[in-house]
């Protein structure tokens, strides 16, 4: 009838194709290197790194909870960094929103809120309103997290598969 796991792994692999291309994208738009031949260059050892890197070949297209989670990671780390140069209060909310979505679907993701958090307050010194991007930042992150925070509430030992302190 067909493979019962090819939507997850057509999922794995779109979540892997974007991390690639928001790294090309930014790589195309660094300055770091003058003319756009250099950037050129950058966002091929970008993706060059990726293809021989051992980890990334062997995990893209699995059915595994990576992908999705270090895409949305990358990409709060991008509309972060927009934030901050533009001070823009709008941009921290969609920041919040993948960092967020980044720790539902994987846990281990959770260490990142805190520096992002910290980030999205003192990224810019022309900031007028830090505290306010770090608390929108971090309540539309809790939003996304919301149904984690459920089944933590409910049911925690089998969200955190037995791991906890007490077993």
């Amino acid at each position: 009838m067909g493979d019962p796991i090819l939507g997850a792994k057509l999922w794995s692999i779109l979540a892997s194709c974007g991390t690639v291309a928001m790294l090309v994208v930014v790589a195309m738009r660094s300055e770091a290197l003058g003319p756009r031949s250099g950037s050129v260059l950058l966002a091929a050892g970008a993706v060059g790194l990726l293809h021989f890197d051992p980890l990334f070949c062997n995990t893209a297209g699995k059915t595994w909870n990576h992908e999705m989670p270090a895409a949305l990671a990358l990409a709060a780390l991008l509309v972060l960094g927009r934030a901050g140069e533009r001070d823009s209060l709008a941009a921290s909310a969609p920041a919040g929103l993948c960092a967020g979505l980044a720790v539902g679907f994987r846990l281990t993701f959770a260490p990142m809120l805190l520096p992002m958090c910290a980030a999205a307050a003192f990224h810019s010194q022309q900031r007028r309103r830090p505290i306010t991007h770090a608390a929108w930042f971090g309540i539309v992150a809790t939003i996304a997290m919301a149904p984690s925070l459920y089944y933590f509430a409910t049911a925690r030992e089998a969200f955190l598969f037995g791991n906890s302190a007490t077993s």
